[in-house]
C-alpha cells in the first residue's frame, strides 16, 4: 500500500525556498528493527526529532558532517549505489564501530523539510521521501574518518528527489546595526539577552538544560545565538559559544564545547544573533521582513524586441 503524504509536504516540495534536510537511519544491528545498535544522524548543524523508518518510532537524529557522493540510479541490470564518509568521528564512535563488522548493514537515507516537523499537525511519520535504501560495502575507518559504498539490495525502495538545501539570497546586513535592521525593530528587541542565568543539566559538553529557557512559542529563539559562561567552572569564564538549536523546553546545543566540563550550577549570558535568511531568522524570528537586506527572488530574464 503506497504511503500518503500530506498536501502541505507535497506544497513545500514544489516551492522554490524549501528547508530540506536529509536524515540517516543506520542499522547496525537488526535490519528490521531498531535496537541498541541502530544509530540515527541528520546532515545538518542541529539535532532533528523524527521517526524511525523500520517501525516509525520517535528517535531523536543526531546533527553530524555526514558527505555522500549522488546517488548512481540505474534502468539496466546495474546496482544503485553511493558513497559516504562521515568525517571527524570521536573515539567513543569510533571503538563502537571497530567491535561490529560494518559489511551488509542496512542504510535508509531519506529528505525531510525542517520547517514542516516543527508542525506538530504535519509531524508525522508518512512525510518523508526514500533517497536510498541499501548495505554498507567496503568500509574503511581510521580514527578520524568512516568512508564505505553501500549498493542497494532492497527491491521495494523508492527513489524521489526533493532539493538538498534552501537556496535564498542572505542578508547583507550587519545585524542591529542602526539604520539596517535596526530601522524597524529596536536593538533591545534584536538583541533580547539573559544574564545571570543557570545550568540544570549537562546531557553532553554541546548540550546544556535550563528550565528558565522558554522563551517564544516554538525552537530556535536562540539559534543562531551567543552563550557566555560567567561564572562557576573557572576555566570557562569569560568564554563564549555559538548556539546551534534551542528548544521552547530548555535545551541548548552549541557548536562546539567549551575547554572545561560545564557543570549543573554553572552561570552564563545568553545572546540572540541572526542566520541572515529572510523567512527563518528576519520574518519568523523577528518580525522585521520589511527591513530585509538580501535578494531571495530572481528576475527573470526578459529580452526587449528592438
Amino acid at each position: 500500500m503506497a504511503r500518503s503524504l500530506s498536501s502541505e509536504f507535497l506544497r513545500r516540495k514544489a516551492e522554490p525556498i524549501s528547508n530540506p534536510i536529509e536524515i540517516w537511519d543506520v542499522h547496525l544491528g537488526s535490519t528490521s528493527a531498531v535496537d541498541a545498535n541502530t544509530l540515527f544522524f541528520a546532515v545538518t548543524n542541529k539535532n532533528v526529532r523524527f521517526y524511525s523508518f523500520v517501525n516509525g518510532s520517535p528517535q531523536i537524529y543526531i546533527g553530524l558532517g555526514i558527505s555522500r557522493s549522488p546517488i548512481s540510479r540505474h534502468i539496466d541490470s546495474k546496482i544503485d549505489s553511493v558513497d559516504i564518509s562521515l568525517e571527524n568521528i570521536d573515539r567513543t564512535f569510533s571503538n563502537l564501530l571497530l567491535t561490529i563488522d560494518l559489511r551488509g548493514k542496512r542504510i535508509v537515507i531519506r529528505k525531510i523539510f525542517g520547517d514542516l516537523i516543527a508542525k506538530a499537525s504535519e509531524s508525522d511519520g508518512d512525510n518523508f521521501v526514500v533517497m536510498f535504501d541499501g548495505i554498507i560495502d567496503a568500509p574503511t575507518l581510521n580514527q578520524t574518518r568512516l568512508s564505505a559504498s553501500a549498493r542497494n539490495n532492497f527491491f521495494q525502495s523508492l527513489s524521489f528527489y526533493v532539493p538538498r538545501r534552501t537556496y535564498q539570497g542572505l542578508c547583507n546586513w550587519k545585524f542591529g546595526n542602526t539604520g539596517d535592521c535596526a530601522n524597524h525593530r529596536s536593538q533591545a528587541l534584536l538583541f533580547d539577552t539573559k544574564a545571570g542565568q543557570t545550568v540544570d543539566g549537562a546531557p553532553s559538553q554541546v548540550h546544556f538544560t535550563d528550565g528558565a529557557r522558554t522563551e517564544g512559542s516554538s525552537g530556535d529563539y536562540w539559534a543562531p545565538g551567543i552563550i557566555q559562561m560567567t561564572a562557576g567552572t573557572a576555566g570557562n569564564i569569560g568564554l563564549k559559544r555559538r548556539i546551534v538549536q534551542s528548544t521552547h523546553s530548555g535545551d541548548i546545543f552549541l557548536e562546539a564545547n567549551f575547554p572545561y566540563n560545564v557543570v549543573p550550577g554553572d552561570q552564563y549570558t545568553i545572546e540572540r544573533d541572526c542566520g541572515h535568511t529572510l523567512n527563518k531568522d528576519c520574518r519568523d524570528r523577528f518580525l522585521n521582513n520589511s527591513e530585509f537586506g538580501g535578494f531571495f527572488t530572481i528576475p527573470e530574464n526578459l529580452i526587449r524586441r528592438q
